[in-house]
């Protein structure tokens, strides 16, 4: 799942993601609130809960830290197993400690999403 305000950015990690051959669906919200709203909705056959969800911090509205407080709260057991990596282009060295510190939040990545970040996160969390 990608949860970015910029739709050119999504347009293009979906291609990094889609290339890598790493995921059977892309999902992409533009709007955190609707991303909330899907995962708030149980696993079904039409709507899975995503394994990995790369979120943006700097969002109108609804930021990534207030996404986060709210994805706390979900009560979806099936989102135990999913991993949220930030990703974003801030370089304010405190919101990476403040992730680091965050127990629901996997990784602190940098845009744009590159292949070889993608072949590293999948490797941590996915492959064996």
């Amino acid at each position: 799942m990608l949860v970015d305000d910029d739709q050119h950015d999504n347009f293009f990690h979906e291609r990094v993601i889609r290339k890598a051959g790493v995921a059977e669906k892309v999902v992409q919200w533009t709007k955190p609130e609707e991303a909330l709203k899907y995962l708030e909705a149980p696993d079904t056959e039409d709507h899975l809960v995503p394994d990995l969800i790369f979120l943006d911090l700097n969002m109108p509205r609804i930021d990534g830290w207030t996404f986060i407080d709210s994805y706390k709260d979900i009560e979806n057991s099936s989102l135990k197993d999913t991993k949220v990596v930030i990703l974003t282009t801030s370089l304010d060295p405190s919101e990476r400690i403040r992730a680091e510190a965050e127990p629901f939040i996997h990784g602190f990545e940098s845009k744009p999403l590159t292949a070889e970040t993608l072949h590293n996160i999948m490797g941590e969390y996915f492959l064996s």
